[in-house]
Order: C-alpha cells, then sequence, then structure tokens
C-alpha cells in the first residue's frame, strides 16, 4: 500500500508539471495533431478536443477532428536497469508526463521497458492506462536487473518502421553506446516526420562527493564491481563527468538523436525537457 501511495505522489507531480507548463508544450512540439484540423463535427463521447467557436456558431457541443495520418505517435523507451533505479522516480514522473500530453493532443503512446534485454511492450494505444499500469509494477517492483543494452530496444522499434513518431529514450546513459547502436538510432530517426531525444537522468552526487575522512568503497549498479573513492580524485571524477557528458552528447547526435540532460537533483528537474518541447 505503501508503495501504492509512493506511485500515485508520482503521478500528482506529473499532473503538477502538466498544469505548470503544458499550456504551450503540445502547442509546438506536437503541434501536427493540433493544427492539421480536418473539419469539426457534433461531440461524440471519447472527443478530447471541442471546438469552441463551432459550438457557438451552432449552439451544439461541436468536436475538433484531426487527420490521423498528420498525428504523432509518442514511443517511450525507458531503462528499467539496475544503475537507473536511483533515477526511477524522475524517469517515471518524465514517462507519465509524456503520456498526459500526448493523451492531451489525441495523440497515441507506447512503451518499451528494457535492461540487458527487452521486457515489456505496449503497443501504440490511445488509452494511456496500458502504459501507465507498467511503469506502475516497473517502480514497485524495487529491484531491476544489471546491465544495459540499448541495441534491443532500437531494434524492436525500428523493425515497426515508425513514422511520425517522437521516439524518447529514457535512461541515465551509464554505459557503452556501440556504433551499431547508432546505427539503430540513425535507423530510427530517419523514418519520416520522426524524431528523437535522449532524456539523460543524472545526479551530479554520482560524480563530485562531499569531501570524506576515509575511502568510499561501493558497488556499481552495471557491473557489480567494487568502486574505491576519495577525495584525492575530487577533481579528476569532476573531469570525468564532463568528458562523459561531451562525448555522450557527441554520440547521440551522431545518432540522430537530442541529447537532453536532465539533473534529478533539481526541484524543477522537467524544465530542460520543457524548453526544448515549447522550441517546437
Amino acid at each position: 500500500m505503501r508503495k501504492r501511495r509512493k506511485f500515485r505522489t508520482l503521478e500528482v507531480v506529473a499532473r503538477q508539471f502538466i498544469n505548470s507548463y503544458s499550456s504551450g508544450v503540445h502547442l509546438s512540439s506536437l503541434h501536427d495533431s493540433l493544427i492539421d484540423v480536418d473539419t469539426a463535427r457534433q461531440y461524440q463521447p471519447g472527443d478530447k478536443r471541442l471546438d469552441s467557436r463551432s459550438s457557438l456558431r451552432s449552439s451544439q457541443t461541436m468536436s475538433r477532428v484531426f487527420n490521423p495520418e498528420k498525428g504523432l505517435t509518442v514511443s517511450l523507451l525507458m531503462d528499467v536497469s539496475a544503475s537507473h533505479q536511483a533515477k526511477a522516480g524522475a524517469a517515471t514522473i518524465t514517462a507519465l508526463y509524456m503520456a498526459h500530453v500526448a493523451d492531451m493532443a489525441n495523440d497515441p503512446v507506447s512503451l518499451i521497458t528494457f535492461s540487458d534485454r527487452i521486457y515489456e511492450v505496449v503497443e501504440p494505444s490511445y488509452d494511456a492506462r496500458h502504459m501507465v499500469d507498467v511503469l506502475e509494477r516497473w517502480y514497485e517492483k524495487g529491484s531491476y536487473p544489471a546491465g544495459t543494452l540499448l541495441e534491443p530496444a532500437l531494434r524492436r522499434t525500428a523493425e515497426t518502421s515508425p513514422t511520425n513518431s517522437m521516439i524518447v529514450l529514457l535512461s541515465d546513459f551509464c554505459y557503452d553506446i556501440s556504433d551499431k547502436t547508432v546505427n539503430y538510432l540513425k535507423n530510427v530517426a530517419a523514418g519520416k516526420g520522426n524524431s528523437v531525444l535522449a532524456l539523460v537522468f543524472f545526479d551530479p552526487s554520482d560524480w563530485v562527493f562531499e569531501k570524506q575522512p576515509f575511502v568510499v568503497d561501493f558497488l556499481d549498479a552495471e557491473t557489480n564491481d567494487k568502486v574505491g573513492w576519495d577525495m584525492s580524485h575530487a577533481t579528476e571524477h569532476a573531469q570525468a563527468f564532463l568528458k562523459w557528458r561531451e562525448k555522450l552528447r557527441l554520440t547521440l547526435r551522431r545518432g540522430g538523436a537530442e541529447p537532453i540532460f536532465i539533473d534529478i537533483s533539481q526541484e524543477n528537474f522537467m524544465l530542460p525537457l520543457v524548453r526544448y518541447l515549447l522550441r517546437g
């Protein structure tokens, strides 16, 4: 029951971000669903967009009807590996946020969860509840498998030949991205009307520790290897973070993905994503 309440808290936070930022988001990045209006019709159960002007003119409740061929599919690829577990809350809130934005724009949303392999696939649907159920199940599970391979999730996405899709990768990317993975990224990004966002979740404290009078030993979540750290390597670790970030940025862009770094230690960690979406 306690974990259930925690997941509901994540949903509340996602809704708060929606209420704070969504007024312009769906009018820019999700523009295809909102601008390409074919016609207006009398309201039918399930319609999500009302046409106020047509309603006033006709004295009936009218809905906007969009061209489905110009709609946008939001495809979420969610890292559920052990190294990403500490970022699971922020990543889940972000996934819920994207699902709600898609729902507001009457666009379908899909989900793939992966670590070293694909675990669950939720096909594109206008009903996001199935996706939310999967996210809740993983969040409540509390234990994630070690190891991460992005390639199988990208290969599964590429096999569907997506078009008019926003493919969103949610991961900490604390693993090597092979040339083969980059090629799969290019394949997915090359689809007509596609865009790929790589949401890189990180916590600065993973790289820079406060001064300690002793050596800190910990296990790497990706490899289960024991790692030692002490203050004498503080500058080295800080530089390593900058090098990692820049290398990752270049690698993702080489694959046609736009990297967005999300600092989970910030209260408004969603802002970099929101700014990108508002930019259109």
